[in-house]
């Protein structure tokens, strides 16, 4: 199996028993450790190799393989797996349409729109983002997350945008809404542009009658 990471130098771990030595080769380097507590990692930016010279390709896949020495010294069957680095975050999301479903005027709301609305209904546009199947959606207020990140489907993909309800909003505060996506290997885009709502669900005060002699 395969191993993503947005690090050009990850740790890599895992288990083994407690006692025995562990040796790790990957990009030409090969590694030893002590495991632990039944675990072991090895950190490739401050570990020495034991030899070679470690050379990762940074686009593509790198294998690993790994196998632990008895104190009597057997050696067990090698682990591999590969190593697959990924840096580039997908491109910047869109704001597509902010909508209010609550009370007597319901609809989409133009950027700088007030709302009684206090979980609005935003559709982040996916077009030229180059996101995937399993990467995340989260909303923004400025550089605060809100709501809940949301998983991209397939069907989301196809369709080319996703809906977020943007969780409980207060009122009397304006927001500055806007959208960020996460892939797989944790690699984050840049914000939308920002969608700028105002809630506000209080009433006015009662008027006054000033009525004149009958």
């Amino acid at each position: 199996s395969g191993a993503l990471t947005n690090s050009a130098t990850p740790t890599i771990s895992g288990s083994a028993p407690t006692g025995s030595t562990v040796t790790v080769t990957v990009g030409g380097a090969t590694y030893t450790t002590t495991a632990t507590g039944g675990n072991w990692s090895v950190n490739l930016q401050s570990a020495t190799p034991a030899s070679g010279s470690l050379t990762l390709s940074l686009n593509g896949s790198n294998p690993v393989s790994v196998t632990a020495t008895s104190t009597a010294g057997v050696v067990s069957t090698a682990t591999t797996q590969s190593l697959v680095f990924d840096t580039t975050a997908p491109n910047a999301p869109a704001i597509s349409i902010v909508t209010d479903n609550v009370g007597s005027n319901t609809g989409g709301l133009a950027t700088g729109a007030t709302t009684d609305d206090t979980d609005v209904l935003v559709r982040v546009s996916l077009t030229g983002t180059n996101a995937v199947t399993g990467d995340s959606v989260r909303l923004y207020d400025g550089a605060s997350a809100i709501g809940v990140a949301a998983t991209l489907s397939a069907q989301d993909i196809s369709n080319g945008y996703i809906d977020i309800q943007s969780g409980t909003l207060t009122t009397g505060t304006t927001y500055a809404i806007g959208a960020k996506i996460t892939d797989a290997a944790g690699n984050t885009s840049s914000g939308a542009t920002a969608h700028s709502i105002t809630v506000d669900t209080a009433a006015p005060n009662a008027p006054s009658i000033s009525s004149g002699a009958l």
